[in-house]
């Protein structure tokens, strides 16, 4: 028998699939709500404990709620912008975090949000737009846009994952002309997952199907050890679990997946804490098929 023996050891990875109805613990990077800032102020330092900064083009000076505001409302704990070119100053601002340096040795992905709100004007209704970048602002992914009359709106980027370190930028452009108060409620890089380089799986082909080896180089007692499979585009769900007892002191365990589904199938070890806690490890890309060799790869975190 022709065998194929991949063995790993992984990092954890972010997924938008559910995990056998099992919740992430959330991770908060950074998060500004404007509440704890002075009035007018046009940058300041989130409320995350992590002391990072954010700032804006706004222009010194621009706090008069007859006229141009450009920064703090504490009164209503948001960052406003109104009659931006009153003062002579541009038409368009921008909000926008500090470099925040996330390591991928800590984590692995993480959600950005971005609430903003209006007031309403029936003339030059105002705009914003929404960017974020994980190179330094060498290049952007658009989160979206939105102008007129809208209320408000949450804009999401869910599961933002990578494989190398990151520099996250999240930017705001407003643009406004008119009376209409264009609001910045609450900016959140947040449900992160910690990353784990203790968690490994070794698999290999065993007859029409495959067996996998799972081991921790962390003694822990309590919470389970579960083994999931997806096919194709369809969630992860648990094939297997194991006590985390039965896994300390780097005590290695098995399964045998029989019979698996033809075609790719992304196989990974998911630790559950007391909790609700949850490391990941690394995907394992599997394809049968009718050819003598099964395939074997590693997808990290591009699941």
């Amino acid at each position: 028998m022709h065998a194929l023996y991949f063995k790993l050891t992984l990092a954890t990875v972010l997924v938008s699939c559910s995990v056998s109805s099992l919740s992430v613990s959330a991770q908060t990077i950074f998060t500004e709500n404007f509440d704890t800032e002075l009035d007018c102020a046009q940058s300041g330092i989130d409320n995350s404990g992590n002391s990072y900064t954010w700032s804006s083009t706004c222009q010194s000076g621009d706090c008069n709620p007859s006229s141009t505001f450009c920064g703090v409302d504490q009164g209503f704990g948001n960052f406003e912008f109104k009659n931006l070119d009153d003062n002579g100053g541009p038409d368009t601002v921008r909000w926008m975090t500090q470099t925040i340096p996330v390591a991928v040795a800590d984590y692995i992905g993480f959600d950005i949000s971005v609430d903003v709100q209006e007031f309403g004007s029936t003339t030059f209704p105002g705009y914003f737009e929404v960017n974020y970048s994980l190179d330094d602002g060498a290049t952007w992914v658009f989160m979206g846009s939105i102008g007129g009359n809208f209320g408000q709106i949450d804009f999401v980027a869910t599961d933002v994952t990578f494989t190398t370190d990151v520099n996250v930028i999240v930017e705001v452009t407003a643009t406004n002309l008119s009376n209409q108060v264009m609001v910045l409620n609450e900016v959140t890089i947040g449900n992160a997952v910690l990353s784990d380089q203790n968690l490994s799986l070794t698999v290999a082909r065993r007859g029409t199907g495959v067996e996998l080896f799972a081991s921790s180089s962390t003694d822990v007692h309590e919470g389970r050890y579960l083994l999931q499979r997806a096919t194709a585009d369809r969630e992860f769900l648990s094939i297997h679990d194991w006590p985390a007892r039965e896994l300390v002191a780097r005590q290695t365990v098995s399964y045998h997946d029989l019979h698996p589904p033809h075609g790719l199938q992304q196989y990974r070890l998911v630790y559950y804490g007391p909790e609700g806690q949850e490391r990941y490890s690394e995907t394992i890309l599997y394809r049968s098929e009718e050819s003598a060799d099964d395939i074997f790869t590693v997808t990290g975190n591009q699941v």
